[in-house]
């Protein structure tokens, strides 16, 4: 994955860099927002379900002190009117079933041995919630309900299918966004590297590059145009130089040429590395002179001549005439 990126383009990689920075931002920002509106919808439930647990539990503490069942169950088919309770149930001061409510009789869940069972809470797939019936401060019995929660979990559902589309959408919107905003770091950038390569092409040092801000790119064109200037100016005071090395080569080859004496240039070995057109006519022979050695080219012997002046010449550094 690194090489993948690291072979990525200028362009490409500061795309990737803002849609990835921009798209953790609003997932963990997602995140953070669905987990604390799923615990806000739960705990919004639950207060309401208790709120109607206490309103029914009003309603049956008469029939509890009187031990009027009937009225109990009237108490109970109130909470028809909402719709999540699936099932309600009201409990004596000694855990004895005294009423219950079904909104599907056919679907019934099994109500548990005792009462001390249950506690509030989410679980089994419902919400459970558990109230006394309190009467002057005395517990005459308990309400049970059982509520059911695909309603929660279906809105919870719709709100994070929500989110994924408008993730998506804002994923899109983000890259458009992207491809725009690098432009105005990747095409200073890729318009330096246009210039070197043209520079280097053409080996014109005559071109610059107009900065258009005062940032660190700024600064780096800053650095570029002064360097290339740098470098033409090497290069002209190089020319001037070679022009008169050429000028002084030229000069000193009419001269050479000049000297009415056979002149021929040794090297330490006593090859020869150049004559004069002198020297040429007198060796006429022998020709080309240029890459022999002196005593073979001027004396046809096979050994340096004894003494030899040249020889002395190289050691002494002193001119022998």
């Amino acid at each position: 994955m690194k090489k993948i990126f690291f072979n990525l383009s200028i362009k490409e990689k500061l795309t990737v860099i803002i849609i990835f920075v921009t798209m953790l931002t609003v997932v963990s920002w997602f995140t953070i927002v669905t987990f604390i509106e799923i615990k806000t919808a739960r705990k919004e439930l639950l207060n309401n379900v208790v709120l109607n647990a206490r309103f029914t539990a009003e309603y049956c503490v008469a029939p509890l002190i009187f031990d009027d069942s009937v009225g109990a169950n009237i108490g109970l088919s109130k909470l028809e009117t909402i719709p999540n309770i699936l099932d309600g149930y009201v409990f004596d001061k000694n855990g004895k079933l005294f009423a219950a409510y079904h909104r599907f009789k056919e679907k019934t869940a099994a109500l548990p041995d005792l009462i001390g069972n249950i506690s509030t809470g989410f679980y089994a797939g419902c919400l459970h919630v558990v109230e006394p019936i309190i009467y002057e401060n005395q517990c005459e019995g308990t309400i049970y309900l059982r509520v059911s929660t695909s309603e929660l979990y279906l809105k919870i559902k719709n709100y994070i299918l929500t989110g994924l589309l408008l993730l998506i959408g804002f994923m899109l919107f983000t890259y458009l966004l992207a491809h725009q905003l690098q432009k105005s770091i990747s095409g200073p950038i890729l318009n330096l590297a246009t210039t070197i390569r043209k520079i280097s092409e053409e080996s014109n040092y005559n071109i610059r590059i107009e900065k258009k801000g005062n940032d660190e790119i700024g600064v780096l064109y800053d650095g570029f145009n002064e360097m290339v200037g740098r470098v033409e100016r090497e290069k002209q005071e190089r020319d001037k130089v070679y022009a008169e090395l050429r000028e002084n080569e030229q000069f000193l080859a009419n001269l050479f040429e000049s000297v009415q004496d056979g002149v021929s240039v040794l090297s330490r070995d006593l090859t020869i590395r150049r004559v004069n057109g002198v020297m040429e006519r007198w060796y006429a022979e022998n020709l080309p002179l240029e890459g022999k050695l002196c005593y073979q080219a001027y004396h046809n012997s096979d050994k340096p001549c004894d003494p030899c002046p040249t020889t002395r010449c190289l050691k002494s550094g002193q001119t022998e005439h």
